[in-house]
């Protein structure tokens, strides 16, 4: 005779948990995503869809027709070229109407060496604004050093010793003699820096490399037109203007910085 099988405890616990469930399910869902699904339709309107597909095909049309455009879709060796261009045709309009008297007395040693840096570092930040996409971006410390080897460039040819000593010195205070340079060398390398922002496709710190080739190319233009001399004067309205352009664009990139 057989004997009655006793209960199993643990079956009984389980059957007293109710149904079993996968792993990973919730007892409810969250009422705001319930609320979601719920307001989403199973197949959209047909008609909607297309005024999408329509609004960005738009967008994308206008934006090639655009004249911006069509400069940044032109290749590389194009664009740096224009920037070269734009160069070029503002140190020849600026030095053709107006030339420092004692330009012939100027060593030509010394100025081959000034122009030929600032010239040298030009080149280099208009190269590296409108480099291609294809390639890996400059590292923020490239970019944010060249910056700041422009100002400091500037700053080392207006006071290395004897370098200025066949330049009078200006007369009258320093904001008088300074501040028509200053302003000058800026009104000059404004084009220099709005052509590489066009012709930029998106560079990161793009804004502080035209701003380098910017105040560069004012304190070029400045030593082939201004006859004066002067460490004081050198610094503050010829050096003065890189140090604003790239200062200047390095505060505006720290505002647009993402705020986390």
């Amino acid at each position: 005779m057989t004997q009655p099988s006793e209960p199993n405890p643990a079956s009984n616990h389980a059957s007293s948990r109710g149904p079993s469930r996968a792993p990973g399910d919730d007892d409810e869902l969250d009422p705001e995503l319930a609320a979601l699904l719920a307001s989403v339709d199973d197949e959209p309107d047909p008609s909607e869809v297309d005024a999408l597909y329509g609004g960005v095909r738009g967008h994308i049309l206008a934006a090639k027709a655009s004249p911006v455009e069509r400069l940044r879709a032109r290749p590389t060796w194009m664009r740096r070229l224009l920037g070269v261009l734009v160069f070029l045709f503002v140190v020849g309009i600026t030095t053709g109407t107006q030339r420092r008297a004692d330009l012939a007395a100027y060593p030509l040693g010394h100025l081959f060496v000034y122009l030929g840096s600032i010239a040298t570092l030009i080149a280099v930040c208009t190269f590296a604004a409108l480099r291609p996409l294809h390639r890996p971006s400059l590292s923020r410390a490239t970019s944010l050093g060249l910056g700041l080897l422009a100002i400091a460039a500037t700053v080392v040819l207006a006071i290395v010793p004897d370098f200025h000593t066949h330049a009078p010195l200006p007369s009258g205070g320093l904001l008088a003699h300074a501040s028509p340079c200053f302003v000058y060398g800026f009104l000059v390398g404004a084009p220099i820096y709005a052509a590489l922002r066009v012709l930029d496709r998106g560079n990161p710190l793009g804004r502080v490399l035209a701003a380098s080739a910017a105040g560069l190319t004012g304190n070029l233009v400045l030593e082939l037109q201004c006859p004066s001399g002067g460490v004081d004067h050198l610094v503050v309205g010829h050096a003065g203007v890189a140090a604003l352009y790239v200062l200047g664009v390095l505060a505006l990139e720290w505002a647009l910085r993402p705020r986390t």
